[in-house]
């Protein structure tokens, strides 16, 4: 088996004008009766492959699969993350019209048109390419947990000054990153074995060296600013 691994990395946050959010099923309902609906999209890039079997397939994935921090991958995901609200002053400063936009990109592998691949080893990669999805929405699903978490207790500050209130936030989202990078990383050790026992990468192995599983570790600038650093009195 090659040195691929599987990808995820995140771009840093910033401050924009959205539409309106659209709810997901996971909403956390915040101190004040508002609730948590991060609005996501997801664009699915893929790499082609030709095969014709089990051992060529996994070569061409290390060859062609993305880059994620300079290794090889068999998949990857990004996160766009993007917020957008105002500080709204009075007896307590609080957030008003505060949304969370993540946009998500997957990377996956694909056969190429009319490649041949004898029944067993096309039953191996169907498999296999629905392991790697499901790996990837998973880790898409810890990173909108993670934007919920932060919307809900976002929604639910109330700072006696709104110079305090911008960093709050930013220390808010800090924590939900760190929370969620453990359970990315017991996704992948549980994820690292089940690879091992993917019916391809046993065919593959038999004619490489022994499977093996990367994780590269992510980085985040959790650096936010309120569009303008205004206040709304």
């Amino acid at each position: 088996m090659s040195d691929a691994h599987f990808g995820r990395h995140v771009r840093r946050f910033k401050w924009i004008a959205l539409a309106t959010a659209v709810g997901l099923s996971m909403a956390l309902a915040s101190g004040d009766g508002a609730v948590a609906r991060p609005h996501s999209t997801l664009h699915i890039k893929y790499y082609t492959i030709t095969g014709p079997d089990d051992r060529s397939l996994d070569q061409q994935m290390e060859r062609f699969g993305p880059m994620h921090r300079g290794a090889k991958a068999y998949a990857t995901l990004s996160a766009d993350p993007k917020f957008d609200g105002r500080l709204v002053g009075g007896k307590s400063c609080r957030l008003e019209h505060f949304r969370v936009n993540a946009s998500f990109v997957m990377t996956l592998p694909k056969l190429a048109p009319g490649v041949h691949l004898s029944p067993a080893t096309a039953a191996r990669w169907r498999r296999f390419a629905a392991f790697v999805r499901r790996h990837e929405d998973r880790h898409r699903a810890i990173w909108l947990g993670c934007l919920a978490r932060g919307e809900a207790r976002a929604l639910k500050l109330r700072v006696s000054d709104c110079s305090r209130l911008d960093a709050a936030v930013e220390n808010i989202f800090k924590q939900e990153w760190a929370r969620c990078e453990t359970l990315h990383d017991a996704w992948d050790a549980e994820q690292q074995v089940e690879l091992k026992r993917q019916p391809l990468i046993i065919a593959a192995s038999k004619f490489s060296h022994q499977a093996a599983l990367t994780r590269v570790a992510v980085k985040v600038n959790y650096r936010t600013a309120f569009r303008g650093g205004r206040e709304a009195q």
